[in-house]
């Protein structure tokens, strides 16, 4: 049998608001922490496993892909422009000047993608 006892329901209620506080204020002191410093470059650069994917990839598309395409400057057009289509198809995100800004990249996909380097890519600031 539980005898009523008023000061236990405060006593309870007082410890779980104090936990729920320490337990919040540990969350948010996690999430306000800065992450460590990366250079972007480093972050963005890419592997050697990437470039080495990137060229066996190419290989596998010029020889067994069924339209047999050649990776040249033509599909290198076609690529960007269905990228471009893919991810602004409305033309509502990217203003003409950063269009502009990645014709530079049309004739050079095919070459870094065959290299395998494609740091020549890296959009720089």
């Amino acid at each position: 049998m539980m005898t009523n006892r008023p000061w236990a329901k405060r006593w309870v209620t007082g410890l779980a608001v104090c936990v729920g506080a320490v337990g919040l204020a540990a969350l948010l002191g996690a999430a306000m922490t800065p992450p460590a410093a990366v250079p972007a470059a480093a972050a963005l650069a890419p592997t050697e496993q990437q470039n080495y994917v990137a060229r066996r990839v190419s290989d596998i598309i010029a020889r067994e892909h069924y339209r047999r395409m050649p990776l040249d400057d033509r599909l290198s057009s076609l690529i960007l422009d269905r990228y471009l289509d893919a991810i602004d198809g409305g033309r509502s995100y990217f203003y003409a000047s950063d269009i502009a800004e990645f014709e530079k990249y049309r004739y050079e996909l095919d070459d870094a993608i065959k290299s395998g380097n494609r740091r020549d890519l890296q959009l720089r600031p």
